[in-house]
Parts: C-alpha cells; structure tokens; sequence
C-alpha cells in the first residue's frame, strides 16, 4: 500500500501524524493547521466536569471492575496497615 502524501505540501511522503511529512510537521504553525485524529487524546469540548465526573463512577462501580481488582485493593489495605518499628541502639563501643 502507497504512503500517501503530505497534506499540507503534496511533495513528500506523509508519514508522520496527522498526514504530514517531517517538514511540514516540524512547522508549528503548519502543525495546527491539521488537528489530530485520536478522538481519545482529548476529552470532548462540550463535556462537564459533572458529566466526565458520572462517567468515572459509572466506571469504577464493583460490578464494572475487573476481577482481581477486589483482591488487589485488599492487599493493598494490609500493607497500608502502620507498623510499629522499634529501634534498638547498640551501646557497646566497637
């Protein structure tokens, strides 16, 4: 399969992100000309911080995780547990 070329200048191969050649895509201002396509780089624009706040709770109800994850989160309460360190000082000179 063909690479195809550059969006911007149509001389090179476009093989970096967004279809662009090393060029082109060195060029800042040529860059953002061109937006990414990984719509999960970014969150949507028109999302809430309440609406991105229900999908995350809607993701870590116990029946949506996965699992191991029960186990994991109680070993991790037991090493959370304090500990209590006694220091014993050696008073003989060496």
């Amino acid at each position: 399969m063909p690479v195809p070329l550059c969006q911007h200048c149509q001389e090179r191969k476009g093989n970096r992100p967004r279809g662009l050649c090393t060029r082109c895509y060195r060029t800042l201002d040529i860059r953002v000309q061109y937006p990414t396509k990984k719509e999960w780089t970014r969150g949507r624009a028109d999302e809430t911080e309440a609406e991105l706040d229900a999908m995350i709770e809607k993701w870590l109800r116990p029946e949506n995780l996965p699992p191991w994850w029960a186990d994991a989160v109680a070993r991790q309460q037991e090493i959370d547990q304090p500990v209590e360190i006694r220091i014993v000082h050696d008073n003989r000179r060496r």
